[in-house]
């Protein structure tokens, strides 16, 4: 019944694990809960407030704004609107570049490792890593306050996630008019997930998407779609270390563009598709 009030929003799949979301946030409760106890209620008040929510649902809010969390790679995160919501194409760049550290890819030797993510937004990237690569100096660059101060916020509910982490250093930046971070020195590893979605592909979106998500942390014009990449790799070749890498999150149809754009000043950049098979990121190496 409650999920009849979402038809024309998501699918019937889809409207489900929405509710499902929405009462285990009201309750408390996990799924397991509610099939194990079939006849649990909730309270008058409750229900107004799922209801509240199912309004703003209907407006083609995202359930994460609505819920005022998400989750990414372990980490429980608060989102808002005008900060994008991380997608798990961006879990998939972190772990590329886990999956690197474990490995060796990246040298273990340089301690601390500095990184930088670039256009952190909510603060998804800068945080997992800081959590999961033990001594790591990371910062978080972002033009957006509102970003910047979610970030802070994350970081700080953060803390506890691994016993040698040290807390993200975050600042303001404008990557297409970068000026020298605090201490000036360079960076081991940049990442981003920068704005590369086509002005003119915002008609075949999603409402949920092209209203409430921030535009400026979404799209390019399509004169100019690869104007990000451009800047990052300027950046980078003065804050890049020698043996550096960048990681990059790009738009599936320019993956051929944007691997051209950093061949000609790096000396290996990989292309790898995600899990749709779709060319979704990139690895730049600077030999």
């Amino acid at each position: 019944m409650v999920t009849g009030a979402l038809e024309g929003i998501y699918n019937p799949r889809e409207s489900e694990s929405v509710i499902r979301l929405l009462l285990e946030q009201i309750t408390q409760k996990s799924t397991v809960d509610f099939i194990l106890d079939s006849q649990m209620e909730i309270s008058p008040e409750q229900t107004g407030v799922l209801e509240a929510w199912i309004e703003r649902l209907q407006r083609h809010e995202p359930v994460q704004y609505v819920l005022g969390t998400t989750e990414f790679f372990g980490l429980t995160l608060r989102v808002e609107p005008g900060v994008l919501i991380p997608r798990g194409e961006t879990e998939e760049l972190v772990q590329w570049i886990l999956n690197d550290y474990k490995n060796e890819q990246i040298d273990h030797t340089r301690s601390p490792l500095r990184i930088l993510d670039i256009g952190c937004g909510s603060g998804a990237i800068a945080i997992a890593l800081s959590c999961h690569i033990p001594g790591a100096d990371v910062r978080a660059a972002d033009i957006s306050e509102r970003a910047i101060q979610l970030t802070l916020t994350n970081d700080m509910n953060a803390a506890p996630c691994a016993r040698s982490r040290i807390p993200v250093q975050v600042n303001r930046m404008d990557i297409l008019h970068p000026v020298p971070l605090p201490d000036n020195r360079p960076f081991d590893l940049i990442v981003s997930n920068p704005p590369y979605v086509l002005e003119s592909r915002k008609e075949e979106m999603d409402r949920r998407v092209t209203v409430f998500e921030p535009p400026e942390a979404l799209f390019v014009p399509d004169a100019d779609p690869l104007k990000f990449y451009r800047a990052i790799a300027r950046f980078a070749t003065t804050y890049l270390t020698k043996k550096g890498y960048i990681y990059l999150e790009i738009n599936e149809d320019f993956g051929r563009e944007v691997v051209s754009l950093f061949k000609s000043g790096f000396s290996e950049v990989i292309l790898r598709q995600d899990i749709h098979g779709k060319d979704r990121m990139i690895r730049i190496y600077n030999g």
